[in-house]
């Protein structure tokens, strides 16, 4: 787990990751990856032979991970027409440091009709972990094993563990400053991101479906993203039409802590596989910029 200060018993190999600043309450998110694919643009073109230049999104990305241990909350909301996909909603809290590739997150799903399900997860040195627990009075009691995970990412910084939330869209991200905004007493440049409309014929669940992204990023003086909000616009087509809408809202900050992270003692099952080559999320896919 990771913590302020101490170090808990029953764990060992304790890493260390001393950065300026305080820590304030923790907030994180485990592979929550319904939305965002905007998020994921920014790789510029250049012929080869010559160094690519850094977009202005891929400098914001950056800064904001150079910039230590940061604390980050993820609130995804979705609704629509397909089973499941009423109303839910997937909260998550953690602490993330992506010089070291650690982290921690403490993620809780709710839908109408159904139990909360509570994910806790940790990132050691790259590796990813998992424990699943049961809801007790709105709060988790978690009490199963940990398990060896195969990824874990925050978007849109990108993946601390695995290969999850890495992939990225062709084409660069354009950034256009809307406004000058405070929030929390800070003063924050608030940029819209080129937007992409998705089109895929095996699309989720295996069925044909479109796509399409709006982001918005506000950024402090210093660079670094401080909140990043993603809307997401499922169309199904076959068997049956369908439509989900998912808002993902997540705030960074403050950055600086001082991070102990400790793994499991006892993990079940196998080690997680070497990574393999394998296609994109989005192979076979069009993506259109909008």
């Amino acid at each position: 787990m990771c913590r302020g200060s101490g170090t808990p018993s029953g764990m060992m190999a304790v890493v260390r990751v001393s950065v300026r600043g305080a820590v304030s309450t923790a907030s994180v998110g485990f592979v929550v990856i319904v939305a965002g694919l905007a998020a994921w643009l920014g790789v510029s073109q250049a012929p080869p032979g010559l160094p690519l230049e850094p977009s202005p999104w891929e400098v914001v990305l950056n800064t904001t991970r150079a910039a230590g241990p940061l604390d980050f909350s993820m609130v995804v909301r979705s609704s629509g027409t397909l089973p499941g996909e009423e109303n839910s909603v997937v909260r998550t809290l953690g602490v993330a440091d992506f010089s070291g590739f650690n982290a921690q997150a403490v993620t809780v799903s709710r839908s109408p009709g159904l139990p909360a399900q509570w994910i806790q997860s940790l990132v050691v040195g790259g590796r990813s972990y998992a424990r699943f627990g049961s809801d007790l009075g709105g709060r988790p009691r978690f009490s199963g094993p940990w398990i060896r995970s195969a990824g874990f990412s925050t978007p849109p910084l990108g993946a601390l563990a695995g290969s999850a939330g890495t992939s990225a869209i062709p084409g660069p991200v354009h950034l256009t400053q809307l406004a000058r905004v405070t929030l929390s007493e800070e003063t924050l440049t608030k940029y819209l991101l080129s937007s992409v409309q998705v089109s895929c014929p095996g699309g989720a669940i295996g069925r044909p479906t479109t796509e399409l992204d709006r982001s918005v990023a506000w950024v402090d003086g210093a660079g670094r993203l401080r909140r990043f909000e993603t809307v997401t616009v499922q169309t199904f087509t076959i068997p049956n039409p369908g439509t989900v809408r998912t808002v993902t809202v997540t705030s960074f900050g403050p950055f600086g802590a001082t991070v102990e992270v400790t793994p499991p003692t006892r993990v079940t099952g196998p080690p997680v596989p070497a990574k393999v080559a394998q296609q994109g999320p989005f192979a076979g896919c069009l993506v259109t910029p909008r």
